[in-house]
């Protein structure tokens, strides 16, 4: 269980005039366990993406770790539009406009759903890490800070080297 973020600040050892941040506690338990949950690295955003374009079926968002957030929407939804496209294939006397009318919806909700859970996939960590973020600075952390460490090779005329370094994101 998460029981402090950050510094203990209490009101007693604040200054005079200064803004005591408020404790873990004055969080709502969805705040505390989005806390708790931390931030959506960009490798988990990148691989969320793929596997929402390919396959689909909410499973970007399990990658991601937003299955309970939307990604149940997508899941059931798109099983739903196969149900329609399924049972306007399906070989029965039904009315050929109920069986085009059947096959519309299918298609039409699966697809929208599909750009809408890409889409949703692409922006959703953003927002996602931009409220952990904003909850930590309530709480006074300064652990936002990311740090990566990178390697691309390099060519210059004729000569091919390699730049390593670092990159440190506030």
């Amino acid at each position: 269980m998460l029981t402090a973020v950050g510094p203990s600040v209490s009101p007693a050892a604040a200054q005079p005039g200064a803004a005591v941040p408020p404790a873990v506690a004055d969080f709502s338990p969805r705040e505390r366990k989005l806390l708790a949950r931390g931030e959506i690295s960009g490798d988990r955003h990148v691989i969320g993406v793929v596997v929402s374009v390919i396959p689909g079926l909410g499973l970007g968002h399990v990658v991601q770790q937003r299955w309970k957030e939307r990604g149940w929407i997508f899941t059931l939804g798109e099983f739903a539009a196969f149900g329609f496209i399924a049972a306007a294939a399906s070989e029965s006397d039904l009315d050929p406009n109920v069986v085009g009318a059947l096959a519309i919806v299918g298609w039409g909700g699966f697809l929208g759903l599909r750009v809408w859970e890409v889409a949703d996939a692409v922006s959703g960590p953003t927002r996602h890490n931009r409220k952990v973020r904003a909850l930590r600075a309530r709480a006074g952390s300064r652990s936002g800070a990311h740090v990566d460490l990178f390697v691309l090779p390099v060519r210059l005329g004729t000569h091919a080297g390699t730049v390593a370094g670092v990159t440190v994101r506030f």
